[in-house]
């Protein structure tokens, strides 16, 4: 799991994901970026000795 900032022309959104498309994919379908906007997307590198626990039961909707 990575951390992946997805920017559009108007919106930008954070997204956990495993790949670059997965997070444009998961941003567009949430209606956090439009597909109009054209959304590219930047992996965050997580801070040294940093690592993310992913717990689908705490995901907000």
């Amino acid at each position: 799991m990575k951390v992946y900032q997805v920017e559009g022309i108007r919106h930008h959104a954070v997204v956990f994901a495993e790949t670059p498309d997965e997070a444009v994919t998961q941003a567009v379908e949430k209606n956090l970026v439009g597909d109009w906007e054209m959304p590219q997307d930047t992996e965050v590198p997580l801070p040294k000795d940093y690592r993310i626990i992913y717990d689908p039961q705490h995901e907000s909707l």
